[in-house]
């Protein structure tokens, strides 16, 4: 079941994400659905009553299925690949900052909220 759940909620995940970046432009939508989905996971990982109204396996589906595809690590490594291949310099370390500084940071903020 753990796995059939994580399956269809990656899927959802997936797609959500896709549809943010198609209608962000691309890699504004991965930046975008990077802090969504790190906050989402900070904050639903220190929710006690989300935790104790779930079983472990349906967090766990929520966390490695649906957000875990909704946010994307490889397109966000691909950006800054590919504008230092491009030569934009600036451009790849505004994307490494941004992605690193604002996921984390959202992550930490809704963690410290919901404790």
């Amino acid at each position: 079941m753990l796995f059939v759940g994580i399956f269809i909620l990656a899927g959802v995940g997936a797609l959500v994400r896709f549809g943010l970046t198609e209608i962000s432009g691309g890699s504004l939508g991965v930046l975008m659905a990077n802090v969504l989905g790190s906050a989402a996971l900070g904050y639903v990982m220190t929710q006690p009553q989300w935790l104790t109204s779930m079983s472990p396996q349906a967090t766990r589906m929520v966390a490695i299925g649906l957000l875990g595809a909704f946010t994307t690590f490889s397109s966000y490594s691909m950006d800054v690949v590919g504008a230092f291949s491009g030569g934009h310099m600036l451009r790849a370390a505004s994307i490494f900052v941004a992605h690193n500084l604002l996921a984390v940071s959202a992550c930490l903020f809704a963690y410290k909220l919901s404790s």
